[in-house]
């Protein structure tokens, strides 16, 4: 017998080794739960659960939408506007009645058929000027390698870096804008010498990405000036969120294909809004009503009354820089109708904001915002 088991022993590898109990493994098996069986039943309670869930979100979703048009969107009072810390202000709208000599024009306008009916949507942005003057000089300064101390004057509306070769300088005013302006050629300048026009644009495209402020440039215009020092000029017209604006950027080269001088709008985009606008027909009805609201009386001895009426036949959507009553600054939309096709056909120009978010749009041909 004992012959017997030295075999068995003998011919199992584990018979002479140790046993260790992994007592966690046994607990872990002993413990474990089974997993639950699906059923069909349980499979339909999961998607039903599911389905209640997902369409619960969906409607609240639609209600919370539908509470934010109109409540969300900030009504814009286009009245005289107020002067608020340093800025200078004035009235962005001009009004329809045109002295003309010892006259008075007004213009009354008639919608052509191909003026579309449908309303339709545009986008309104509230921005935001730099936040410390003075560290905005410097910053340019820096870019346009300009050194020297930032000064200003009493007011705080103008901040300059001036050195022995070119000043930046900072204006602090209705529309934050910049100008650098070089007045000798130095051997070494922000980039190198330029001989074609499309190395200048290309130089004037990384300057304008360096300046840091986010809004998008168009295609440049490029010009000539052969006065006492001839010149080419780079003139970009800003864009946001597409659209183009009044304002522009603007870049001037030497002969020598050295940077002379720049300018442009110093701004960030805060917020952007998406606005119900009037319609293209709407507009011109705008535009009307506008006109009617100063309508001269003539009389003996007193100035006449000179009607002209135009067919507009073509519109435009563009972006303009006003500020508002309240001192905020905003890019808004605004059509601009012409009669003709060509360049030299006379243009209106109206605030395209559905009527509801715009308060005293009492005049046509909004004043610009002017750059230094």
């Amino acid at each position: 017998m004992s012959d017997a088991l030295t075999r068995l022993a003998a011919a199992d590898p584990y018979a002479r080794a140790s046993y260790a109990l992994d007592v966690d493994r046994v607990v872990d098996r002993v413990t474990r739960v089974a997993p639950r069986e699906k059923t069909p039943w349980r499979r339909f309670q999961l998607r039903v659960s599911a389905a209640v869930g997902t369409s619960a979100l969906v409607t609240l979703g639609a209600i919370s939408a539908i509470q934010g048009v109109g409540s969300t969107l900030p009504v814009l009072n286009f009245a005289a506007a107020v002067t608020r810390s340093a800025f200078t202000t004035t009235e962005p709208f001009k009004s329809a009645v045109v002295a003309t000599g010892s006259n008075v024009s007004t213009a009354y306008f008639r919608a052509s058929p191909t003026l579309s009916s449908a309303p339709t949507q545009g986008a309104a942005y509230q921005l935001n000027a730099p936040a410390i003057p003075g560290g905005e000089a410097a910053r340019l300064a820096s870019i346009f390698e300009v050194r020297g101390p930032v000064r200003t004057k009493s007011n705080h509306t103008v901040w300059r870096v001036r050195d022995a070769s070119a000043t930046c300088t900072y204006f602090n005013l209705a529309l934050p804008s910049w100008r650098y302006a070089r007045f000798s050629s130095p051997t070494s300048v922000p980039g190198a010498s330029f001989r074609s026009v499309r190395a200048l644009e290309t130089n004037a495209r990384d300057l304008a990405s360096r300046l840091g402020y986010g809004y998008q440039l168009g295609s440049p215009r490029v010009s000539f000036a052969t006065s006492s020092v001839p010149t080419t000029r780079v003139n970009f017209p800003v864009v946001v969120g597409g659209v183009v604006t009044n304002l522009t950027l603007t870049f001037s080269y030497d002969a020598r294909g050295v940077l002379v001088g720049a300018s442009g709008p110093a701004f960030q985009v805060a917020r952007t809004y998406l606005y119900p606008l009037v319609s293209a027909r709407g507009g011109v009805a705008r535009l009307n009503a506008a006109g009617q609201l100063t309508h001269p009386t003539s009389s003996t001895g007193a100035a006449g009354l000179v009607s002209s009426t135009h067919t507009l036949r073509r519109v435009t959507l563009s972006l303009e820089a006003v500020r508002l009553r309240s001192g905020a600054l905003w890019l808004v939309p605004i059509y601009t109708y012409a009669g003709g096709p060509h360049a030299r056909n006379p243009s209106w120009s109206v605030v395209a904001l559905a009527s509801r978010y715009a308060r005293h749009v009492t005049g046509v041909n909004p004043t610009p915002l002017t750059q230094r």
